[in-house]
C-alpha cells in the first residue's frame, strides 16, 4: 500500500512562513550554543573528542525518548488545511 505524499502546497502560507522561521531560529540557535556546550563538556570529560561523543550520545538518547513518547501517545497525523483561492 502506497502512502500518500504530503506536498508543500497542502500547507497554508502562514504555516509555511511560521515553520520556516522556527526552523531557522532553531538552526542558528543550535549553531550558537553547540560550541559553548562542547567547551563546557570538554572541561568535564577532558578532551574535545570525548565531549563530541557525549553530545552525540545525549542527542541520540533525546531522539529515542521523543520517538518513544510520540509512538506511545499515538498522536494523529496533521490534516492539511486547504488554501483559499482569492
Amino acid at each position: 500500500m502506497r502512502r500518500p505524499e504530503r506536498h508543500a502546497t497542502q500547507v497554508s502560507f502562514a504555516d509555511r512562513g511560521r515553520g520556516t522561521g522556527l526552523w531557522t531560529a532553531a538552526f542558528f540557535g543550535g549553531e550558537f550554543l553547540c560550541p559553548l556546550v562542547l567547551l563546557a563538556a570538554e572541561a568535564g570529560v577532558g578532551s574535545l573528542a570525548g565531549a563530541v561523543g557525549v553530545l552525540g550520545l545525549t542527542t541520540a538518547a533525546v531522539a529515542a525518548a521523543l520517538w518513544e513518547s510520540h509512538r506511545r501517545t499515538g498522536a494523529p497525523r496533521p490534516v492539511p488545511v486547504p488554501e483559499r483561492v482569492a
